[in-house]
């Protein structure tokens, strides 16, 4: 349980655990793989080579951001709920 500071932000209590929820983990996860992507990229690529691995993998990740609107609506049309 969290305790609060009174001032709009909270605590927890010494000696409990953090919890995360699914999206922090993913978060982290994709923050991860970005900063192996980028210090892979800075010290094993020349210029060129560099941006064209960085412009693939941001294609690919656009990819999914635009895929996401879309599996959604699928979700609401194959429902017939909003």
């Amino acid at each position: 349980p969290l305790i609060d500071n009174g001032d709009g932000s909270a605590i927890l209590p010494s000696g409990d655990d953090l919890v995360t929820v699914p999206v922090e983990r993913l978060l982290l996860q994709v923050t991860c793989f970005w900063a192996v992507v980028i210090v892979g990229v800075t010290f094993t690529l020349h210029a060129h080579a560099a941006a064209a691995a960085v412009g693939v993998i941001v294609n690919v990740n656009l990819i999914f951001f635009y895929a996401a609107p879309l599996q959604t609506m699928k979700h609401v049309i194959s429902s017939q709920n909003s």
